[in-house]
């Protein structure tokens, strides 16, 4: 019976010590398990702030020659784009600054060329048009003095002569 007792009062006390020490290890799992779940939500806000400045440097070069693409569809030819990296995007940067300058030298070239055309037209026109015009005001004024209008005909000569001390006082 003693030796049944004194058995009981080391589990007793065992049981008691195994008690404290599981209240410390329960203790120190706690923080060990918040101390990582820290660690973690620390890293994982690293990663999406270091995913995130990638991403944008990737892609940022890229939003500006998208939008430097679009200004030149919408024929802005002066725009150029301005990317400082030193990759693929730069090259692609510098080949679009490159088409851009080329357009804009052939659009002004066309432009010059058109209006040497149109000029070119109208002299060629006018050209056309004033033989005809004299031809037929002569032939009218014929008429006129045919038929005994000699008034008429003298108004229409004086008519033709101002007109034409004005449009060649123009040249």
């Amino acid at each position: 019976e003693l030796i049944q007792d004194n058995m009981q009062y080391y589990i007793y006390y065992q049981t008691k010590s195994i008690e404290k020490l599981k209240i410390q290890l329960n203790a120190q799992v706690q923080k060990f398990v918040v101390l990582w779940v820290i660690l973690l939500f620390g890293i994982v806000v690293c990663v999406l702030t270091v995913a995130s400045v990638i991403s944008n440097s990737i892609t940022g070069p890229i939003r500006k020659l998208c939008g430097v693409t679009r200004q030149i569809s919408e024929g802005d030819f002066s725009v150029r784009a301005k990317v400082k990296t030193k990759d693929e995007v730069a090259q692609l940067s510098d080949s679009i600054n490159e088409m851009s300058q080329h357009l804009e030298v052939m659009v002004s070239q066309i432009k010059e060329d058109e209006r040497k055309m149109r000029s070119t037209e109208l002299r060629l026109l006018q050209e056309q048009i004033n033989p005809h015009f004299l031809y037929n005001t002569l032939d009218t004024i014929v008429w006129l003095i045919e038929g005994n209008m000699s008034g008429q005909a003298v108004d229409m000569v004086v008519s033709l002569s101002d007109f034409f001390r004005l449009v060649l006082s123009h040249c």
